[in-house]
């Protein structure tokens, strides 16, 4: 995943650049951009796009942004994946940044003191 690409524009596995949405909703809780529906209804913006684009999600899937990049919500940076894989995938990208913040001893190397 390239993450610097044109001036810091994102691109997805397949090279293309991501599609930030630009719709000026307040955030979820976990930072995704929403949509405002009829009846007052909103949803997070990669998952309406991902169903017009794309179609129906199987139910009890997530998306993955292969891309990385939370804005992002062109389908083809998406995959569906439970929500057990998406988690697996995140710590496995994620584990060593927050391992440094979290526990930065963990990283010093031990030394033979005799």
């Amino acid at each position: 995943v390239d993450k610097t690409g044109d001036g810091g524009v994102y691109h997805g596995p397949d090279g293309t650049p991501c599609w930030i949405w630009q719709g000026g909703s307040p955030k979820s809780q976990k930072g995704y951009e929403r949509i405002h529906r009829s009846k007052g209804q909103t949803v997070v913006a990669h998952r309406a796009i991902y169903e017009i684009v794309v179609g129906p999600i199987p139910k009890r899937m997530a998306l993955d942004h292969l891309c990385e990049n939370k804005p992002c919500t062109r389908p083809s940076h998406m995959e569906p994946v439970t929500h057990t894989e998406n988690s697996r995938r995140y710590w496995k990208k994620n584990w060593f940044s927050w391992a440094d913040s979290a526990m930065p001893s963990c990283r010093t190397p031990i030394t033979d003191a005799a």
